[in-house]
């Protein structure tokens, strides 16, 4: 299985803006979740516990959501981008 990793891929405009975001908020923790596409996935089975037997066989693209998580006064979360309405 092949992940893009900092050693493995041009950072983009988007990986630079996380940087910055985390270079300006000193208790900020920033990293992208890349995104993984399923090529196959079979259910195979039923565990002791409840949870499913998996085949699976995935990669990962060169795109991802950024995480960006910080100390706040108080707990809330957001969305932003083109997509957090959805």
């Amino acid at each position: 299985m092949f992940r893009p990793t900092a050693s493995t891929r041009t950072a983009s405009p988007d990986d630079r803006a996380v940087a910055e975001v985390f270079d300006q908020a000193e208790d900020a923790l920033a990293e992208v979740a890349w995104a993984k596409v399923n090529l196959a996935l079979h259910v195979t089975g039923r565990r002791p516990d409840g949870y499913h037997l998996l085949d699976s066989l995935v990669t990962f693209a060169d795109h991802g959501d950024r995480l960006v998580f910080s100390a706040a006064p108080e707990d809330r979360f957001s969305l932003s981008g083109p997509f957090a309405a959805a």
